[in-house]
């Protein structure tokens, strides 16, 4: 289990891929304790709603940008953001369903982590539980 300075350190060289490549590592491993998480389409969404975004920009950059243009362009990425939020809150309610009821450790995990930290965040409690796993002691939640 990667920790998480260097799951940052990672994505930082890579710029980004790293980071997106293992949202969906966590998604897969969060898809095997509950079967009915859609964080992993979400995620495939989001995705295709930057790349299709981007694809327009670069072909829209020797014209002159339209309204309707603009307004595609916001909602494709703003559709973009909901949908990888979707899929991240998805990812938190199956953690927390898991390991409340199966694994009782009394997993709570902030919103406001969730929404700016996500991946990095999902880290330092997957490495903590995985810890707790192999040692019998569970570090603190914070």
């Amino acid at each position: 289990m990667l920790h998480g300075v260097i799951v940052l350190l990672l994505g930082v060289v890579t710029c980004g891929l790293f980071s997106i490549v293992w949202v969906f590592v966590q998604a897969n491993f969060i898809r095997k304790i509950d079967a009915k998480s859609n964080a992993t389409v979400m995620l495939i969404l989001y995705i295709v709603l930057s790349l299709v975004d981007n694809v327009l920009v670069l072909g829209a950059e020797s014209q002159e940008p339209s309204l309707g243009f603009a307004l595609l362009s916001l909602a494709m990425t703003l559709g973009a953001i909901v949908c990888f939020l979707v899929g991240v809150f998805a990812m938190r309610s199956s953690l927390e369903e898991y390991y409340n009821s199966t694994e009782n450790i009394r997993l709570n995990l902030s919103v406001v982590m969730t929404i700016f930290f996500n991946i990095l965040y999902f880290q330092h409690h997957l490495k903590r539980i995985a810890d707790w796993k192999q040692t019998g002691r569970l570090a603190p939640q914070f």
